[in-house]
């Protein structure tokens, strides 16, 4: 399999075309709005088989009515402002399944994803994607909920570890002073830390 990554501003419009194509056939998304919402996304991951696209994968850039909708449905409407990032449109073709196609697809989306929390979501009787999801880090959240074709199950992966905190707050730390600044208080950057790491952080006051 040869494994691609890209921005969706650096795809052709073939790419962006053939990608749509494989999502639409995994039955599990609508095709009104969808090229506005691949246009949107952090990344995009393509499997080719002899020149042939027979997987896709993609980190999402979720609206925020989307995602606060499915953490209400997963009874966790509290953790829904912290993910903007979905992974998600994950479809290999049935003829090249059972090849590791979305799972090493979805390796090579996360290992380009540290500096964000994601969700995901996956069909309560989808064992090999929940296999996946927790192969990466991600965690069942809430309870499942019905989806538009099946009953879903919500899971969410954290910056957890030191690296990937420290990648996140120097790719952020331009906005996170000047908000800082704003408001002439660390409360901000304590409050944003304390919310990204699940950390308790002490002895600032």
């Amino acid at each position: 399999m040869n494994p691609v990554i890209k921005k969706p501003s650096e795809c052709s419009l073939q790419e962006l075309e053939d990608f749509a194509e494989l999502v639409i056939e995994g039955g599990q998304v609508a095709r009104a709005g969808l090229e506005n919402r691949m246009r949107r996304a952090k990344l995009l991951a393509f499997g080719y088989e002899d020149g042939k696209l027979v997987g896709v994968v993609a980190i999402k850039k979720a609206s925020w009515f989307y995602v606060r909708d499915v953490f209400g449905k997963a009874n966790e409407p509290d953790q829904a402002v912290d993910y903007r990032y979905e992974l998600g449109w994950g479809f290999t073709r049935p003829d090249y399944r059972r090849r590791g196609i979305t799972t090493e697809l979805s390796q090579m989306l996360m290992d380009n994803s540290r500096d964000c929390n994601l969700f995901g979501t996956t069909g309560t009787g989808n064992e090999a994607s929940k296999r996946i999801l927790e192969k990466y880090g991600f965690e069942m959240c809430g309870s499942p909920y019905p989806g538009r074709t099946e009953f879903k199950q919500l899971y969410v992966r954290r910056l957890t570890t030191g690296s990937d905190l420290g990648t996140w707050f120097l790719k952020n730390a331009d906005l996170l002073l000047r908000e800082a600044e704003k408001s002439n208080s660390y409360r901000y950057l304590l409050n944003t830390f304390r919310r990204t790491s699940k950390t308790r952080v002490t002895g600032v006051h």
